[in-house]
């Protein structure tokens, strides 16, 4: 029998625990290139005149959206699951083009196109 490491973890738990370590960073790193697009919806509907209940309801769809995505990418191991996280991450995409071309359409009837 193998001896077992001080601390009781074996080679494959501190394989996991590096894998896990290793989702996390990148999940934080995936979140942190997706809040300018956010911001800039956010900024460009405001601009438009996008009512504020709207951009408040896709603030929140987004903000659920990325905190599901992030609990998934750091939690899922297998690759069947792993497409939950795929469509996560469209909802908080598509949350942030959704209030993009909600201030479009404004600024196209501002514009009388």
């Amino acid at each position: 029998m193998p001896a077992r490491p001080v601390g009781g973890n074996s080679n494959a738990q501190q394989r996991a625990q590096l894998n896990r370590v290793k989702r996390t960073e990148s999940a934080h790193a995936n979140a942190v290139e997706n809040v300018p697009v956010l911001m800039s919806a956010i900024l460009l509907a405001l601009y438009a005149g996008v009512p504020t209940e709207r951009i408040n309801l896709v603030g929140l769809i987004y903000s659920c959206a990325r905190v599901a995505f992030a609990v998934s990418y750091i939690y899922t191991e297998e690759l069947g699951l792993s497409y939950i996280r795929s469509v996560l991450w469209w909802i908080g995409t598509g949350s942030c083009l959704h209030l993009l071309w909600q201030a479009g359409q404004l600024l196209n009837e501002k514009a009388g196109f």
